[in-house]
């Protein structure tokens, strides 16, 4: 569990370092992070999705005695406002859909959500200065 512990460390510095600014890198539970990506597109996300799986990929976690663990991978998917939903539920569930498809395609790769089509009647509504339009979880 230990080992566990400071590859999930390791996992949400690397995100941080990885994340501009202005956006918001989050463990979400267990082993899934999602970050928050202000006034992105979905192909931006996308690319700063790749930019975090290749650093985990070729980061050389470690043991306590300096021994090489086994690689990292992660599998991600993407959602964007308003386009995959109106607010944080919808846009968590299409991100995790496509989380899922990553993980049914072989792992270690970015999914972005199908855009789904809107009606009046949705379940949320979001009420922000500023959208959020980028949500990734990861694991």
């Amino acid at each position: 569990h230990l080992a566990g512990d400071d590859v999930l460390k390791t996992v949400g510095k690397i995100m941080r370092d990885t994340a501009r600014e202005d956006d918001l890198a989050a463990r979400y539970g267990g082993e899934e992070f999602l970050i928050l990506l202000p006034d992105t597109k979905k192909d931006g996300a996308f690319i700063a999705a790749e930019k975090i799986r290749k650093a985990l990929e070729s980061h050389e976690f470690t043991n306590d005695a300096g021994k090489p663990m086994r690689k990292v991978t992660l599998s991600g998917g993407i959602s964007t406002f308003p386009d995959d939903g109106r607010g944080s539920t919808a846009l968590i569930q299409a991100a995790d859909t496509a989380l899922y498809r990553a993980k049914q395609a072989g792992r270690n790769q970015i999914v972005p959500a199908e855009t789904k089509y809107f009606s009046n009647e949705d379940d949320e509504v979001v009420v922000k200065a500023t959208p959020v339009k980028g949500v990734i979880p990861f694991n």
